[in-house]
């Protein structure tokens, strides 16, 4: 495992438990020399390109080509412990927004965010630290997904995303993103980012 580029373990294992009843645990472990005892480990961390490849095997397993869209969706703020409480305490989306993207290396240090703001909109741009991360279409869009409803759950809806991009290639069906970003949604891009009205930085939080 690559030391620099990791998450603690509590992200796997969030989303094997939200799998439970489809996937097999013992199946799960053989196929990723995971070890169960870790899996709830608070301390225990784990290399991103493995957790990126459990995102791609599991919805393999589970039959869900759209595995990240629904884990980001599904996901509970609270797994984040103090990484969450700094963010959600802030006065405003926008600088709620800049805090996860200063302090995600907390949390997880193979993955980068930035908020950009251009002259058409604000952006939630991923980058990969990790240069051996390659396939990653479920885990950028677990990453989009989240972005979308944590900043939702903070600001009551206050983001709406006018376009979402991804780097990966289209998959052959795009309903469901389509349903989940309410919003046009492109392949092949440059960058994986969400883009949004910039007047929403200035919502305040709940």
């Amino acid at each position: 495992m690559n030391c620099l580029f990791t998450v603690p373990m509590i992200e796997a294992s969030s989303l094997i438990r939200m799998l439970a009843g489809r996937v097999r645990l013992q199946d799960l472990c053989e196929s990723t020399d995971l070890d169960p005892a870790q899996l709830n480990n608070p301390c225990a961390r784990i290399g991103l390109k493995r957790v990126v490849q459990l995102y791609e095997l599991l919805a393999q397993l589970a039959k869900d080509s759209f595995l990240g869209l629904h884990a980001g969706a599904q996901a509970d703020p609270r797994i984040f412990g103090l990484y969450h409480y700094v963010v959600k305490n802030s006065p405003t989306l926008g600088e709620a927004l800049r805090r996860a993207a200063r302090y995600l290396p907390l949390w997880n240090s193979g993955i980068a965010l930035h908020l950009e703001i251009e002259k058409y909109g604000a952006c939630i741009v991923q980058e990969y630290r990790d240069p051996s991360v390659e396939e990653n279409r479920q885990y950028a869009e677990m990453v989009s997904t989240m972005c979308l409803r944590f900043s939702s759950l903070m600001a009551g809806n206050g983001l709406r995303v006018r376009e979402a991009h991804f780097q990966h290639d289209m998959p052959r069906d795009i309903s469901e993103h389509r349903r989940m970003f309410k919003a046009p949604v492109y392949f092949q891009m440059s960058i994986s980012e969400l883009i949004f009205n910039k007047a929403a930085l200035a919502y305040p939080l709940k």
